[in-house]
């Protein structure tokens, strides 16, 4: 089977889930420090940019696989 996928499309599904990511970290920072609110059902955890172990981390990691097996893939052919 073959796969057939445009450079441009990767890139702009990349780049939204970034911009969602940044702006769910932005929000939890904006609730957390300006709006007071210091309990967020460990959404700030889950979505800060700074620490380990969250969702940000591990779409950085699948993102890292996913290349490396493009690669992979690229150099096999």
């Amino acid at each position: 089977m073959i796969l057939i996928v445009k450079p441009r499309t990767i890139t702009c599904f990349l780049g939204v889930i970034i911009a969602c990511l940044s702006v769910a970290h932005f929000v939890s920072q904006y609730l957390k420090y300006v709006q007071g609110y210091t309990h967020q059902w460990g959404l700030e955890r889950q979505f800060d940019l700074v620490n380990e172990a969250n969702i940000p981390s591990w779409y950085s990691a699948v993102a890292l696989l996913f290349s490396s097996i493009a690669t992979l893939d690229d150099r096999l052919q």
